[in-house]
């Protein structure tokens, strides 16, 4: 089911930078958008734009790749998630 109302998208946008370990600074910076939107979407006030949405999709897949990298990896040592995906 698509993420469609405000509610589930500023959850989505907050989980999302959790699990990257951001900031809403750092990952406003990482979206090229200014801190104020982040917040704002967090907070269920605005919405980001489609293409935002999408850049979004396109980090919360990336650190889902690293993490199921890291679970089939042998050693925790060829593990890379702390400063790799940051």
């Amino acid at each position: 089911m698509p993420v469609s109302t405000p509610l589930e998208i500023a959850a989505l946008v907050r989980e999302t930078r959790y699990r990257l370990g951001l900031t809403q600074l750092q990952f406003a910076q990482k979206l090229g958008v200014w801190f104020q939107s982040v917040n704002r979407w967090e907070n269920g006030r605005t919405q980001p734009l489609p293409i935002v949405l999408k850049q979004i999709e396109a980090q919360l897949r990336r650190w889902a790749s690293a993490v199921l990298i890291c679970w089939v990896s042998i050693s925790q040592s060829n593990c890379l998630l702390s400063k790799e995906l940051r």
